[in-house]
């Protein structure tokens, strides 16, 4: 999908000439040789930011991902858009799930790329927020799922002003593969613990657009049974960690199943 590629990586290059001045000057070394064109030499300065694990961290990450993505590593630019996508500032986040989206799409699984663009959307503002709309409209529809894309297709309008947002779902990575992994966010001795701790967790699930909590069996070491609370089927370890964000207050494990 050449659209989604080209104006979404413009839009990167845009982002970070806009936010530059704010930056630290830790990180003025790696914009500097960004901007020259010194991709390489720009993720190598990035990436001892990042090995830092200071506060300009996700920043790092995020030039290390734009680097990444123009010399065509696109697994390495995905690795560090999700790094950056749990920055606290929440416009940041929301840049680096949009990007990670796109590096979603070049691996060819547009229907995960569809449920970054639709987080992202929450905090971008004006074209940048429409472009991504729009993105998910793609993403969708290259995934097969006509019915997603005709939600989003909806709510953009000719002025770029979009309407209610649709619920993210995780129904994508469901249809995409298998779903290896899911969120454990219990495991219970009796059926009725884990039942009401799914209920207890719907809504919480329902808000961060994740698919409906489930309960699972498997046998413990010594023959018995448990009854494990999952919440959503995830096509690798790191969605699964992406998705456990949105449930700050709960300790949840990501788990293969």
């Amino acid at each position: 999908m050449p659209l989604i590629r080209c104006s979404l990586l413009a839009l990167a290059c845009l982002l970070l000439a806009g936010c530059s001045s704010q930056r630290s000057s830790s990180l003025q070394p790696a914009i500097q040789e960004y901007d020259a064109g010194h991709l390489s030499l720009a993720r190598l300065k990035a990436r001892r930011v990042l090995q830092r694990d200071d506060a300009d961290s996700y920043e790092a990450a995020w030039i290390m991902g734009l680097c990444s993505q123009r010399l065509g590593d696109n697994a390495a630019a995905l690795e560090s858009f999700e790094v950056a996508s749990g920055s606290p500032e929440p416009l940041l986040a929301a840049r680096a799930r949009a990007m990670a989206g796109q590096c979603l799409v070049n691996a060819g699984q547009p229907a995960v790329a569809a449920v970054q663009f639709e987080r992202a959307w929450d905090e971008l503002q004006g074209e940048d927020r429409r472009q991504c709309a729009e993105h998910a409209v793609n993403a969708w529809r290259e995934a097969g799922r006509e019915d997603r894309a005709r939600l989003w297709a909806a709510r953009v309008d000719d002025t770029g002003n979009p309407g209610p947002r649709p619920r993210a779902s995780t129904e994508a990575l469901e249809s995409q593969s298998s779903g290896r992994f899911t969120l454990q966010a219990g495991a219970y001795r009796d059926e009725g613990g884990a039942r009401r701790a799914c209920d207890d967790l719907l809504r919480s699930a329902r808000n961060a657009g994740v698919s409906t909590p489930v309960v699972r069996t498997r046998m413990d070491r010594h023959g018995a049974t448990l009854y494990l609370v999952h919440v959503g089927s995830f096509t690798s370890r790191n969605h699964a960690a992406m998705a456990r964000r949105e449930f700050e207050s709960m300790d949840m494990i990501v788990v293969a199943h």
